[in-house]
C-alpha cells in the first residue's frame, strides 16, 4: 500500500500554483511519481483524494490543457531553429539529387569521369651527367594545379615552360637555350597520351610529371666528344696494325739474312 504525505496548502494561494505544490507535496514515499500527465488519465474520484475541492480540480486540468498536458508551457519556435533546419533539409536534398544525376543505369557512377584533375609538376635539369631537380629558391620546386582532364602531352609541356619560365626565361637562361621534354613519375619521356587515360593506367590518387630540360650547347659538344673519341679509336687501330707490319717486316728481313748466311757456309764447305 503506498502512502503520500498530505497536501497541507493554504487557501490563499492561487489556482495557477495548484498543480507545482500538489506535484511537490505529493510525491509518494516510493518509487512512483505523478506528473501532469498522470493526472491528466486519473479520474474525478481519483484526483479528488488529492484535491478535495472541485474548482481546484477543473483548475488544474484547465492549467495543465493550455501547457500540452505535461506542465510545460508551449513557447513559439525559434526563428533561428527554423532557419538552420532549412538549411539542413534544403543541403541534403541537393546531396539526394545529386548522388541521383551521377548514378548511371549500368550502376556504374559518371562521377568517376572528371572534367578536370589535380597534378603536381617539377622540373629536372641536365646537370654533372645527370638530371637534378630544381629547387624553390632556383624557380623550381612542385607546382600543384587543376588541369583539364584530356590535356595532352603538348599541353601541360607548354603550361610547365609558362610556369618555370616566365616570359620564356628564367635564372639559367632562356627557353630557346633548353631541349625541353616532359617526363611522368617515373621520369620516362612522354610522348602521346592524356592526363585522364595517365590515371586511368596507373591507378594513382595524385600524378607528379616532371618538364626536364638540358642546354642544347650540351648536347653538341657532347656529338662532338663522341666524334673525337670515334676518330682516336681509328687512329689507335691504324698506329696498331702499322706496328704489326714492322714486326712483320723486320722478322722476314731476320729471316732472309739467315738463309743467306746459311748459303754462304753451304757453299765455303762445298768448294773447300
Amino acid at each position: 500500500m503506498l502512502w503520500f504525505r498530505a497536501v497541507k496548502t493554504p487557501l490563499k494561494v492561487g489556482l495557477s500554483l495548484c498543480l507545482p505544490l500538489f506535484l511537490y507535496h505529493c510525491i509518494p514515499c516510493c518509487a512512483l511519481q505523478i506528473d501532469g500527465s498522470v493526472v491528466l488519465v486519473m479520474t474525478d474520484e481519483q484526483l479528488g483524494f488529492y484535491l478535495p475541492a472541485y474548482g481546484d480540480r477543473v483548475a488544474t486540468i484547465a492549467w495543465l490543457n493550455s501547457r500540452g498536458g505535461n506542465g510545460i508551457e508551449c513557447r513559439p519556435q525559434s526563428p533561428i531553429l527554423s532557419r538552420l533546419r532549412e538549411k539542413i533539409e534544403k543541403r541534403k536534398a541537393m546531396r539526394a539529387a545529386s548522388r541521383a544525376d551521377t548514378s548511371t543505369a549500368g550502376g556504374t557512377c559518371a562521377k568517376a569521369v572528371y572534367s578536370d584533375r589535380r597534378i603536381e609538376l617539377g622540373w629536372l635539369h641536365f646537370s654533372n651527367g645527370k638530371y637534378r631537380q630544381v629547387k624553390t629558391a632556383n624557380g623550381g620546386g612542385t607546382r600543384h594545379l587543376r588541369v583539364p582532364s584530356d590535356s595532352t602531352v603538348t599541353d601541360v609541356l607548354s603550361l610547365a615552360k609558362d610556369l618555370f619560365f616566365p616570359d620564356g626565361r628564367c635564372a639559367k637562361g632562356v627557353i630557346d637555350d633548353f631541349n625541353c621534354q616532359l617526363l611522368d613519375f617515373s621520369q620516362r619521356p612522354m610522348t602521346t597520351g592524356t592526363v585522364h587515360e595517365l590515371y586511368v593506367k596507373t591507378k594513382l590518387k595524385l600524378i607528379r610529371l616532371y618538364l626536364s630540360t638540358k642546354y642544347k650547347i650540351c648536347d653538341a659538344s657532347s656529338d662532338e666528344s663522341v666524334a673525337t673519341d670515334c676518330c682516336d679509336e681509328n687512329i689507335k687501330s691504324q698506329n696498331s696494325t702499322v706496328s704489326r707490319n714492322i714486326v712483320t717486316l723486320c722478322m722476314l728481313q731476320l729471316f732472309a739474312t739467315h738463309c743467306c748466311f746459311s748459303l754462304m757456309q753451304m757453299h765455303r764447305s762445298v768448294s773447300g
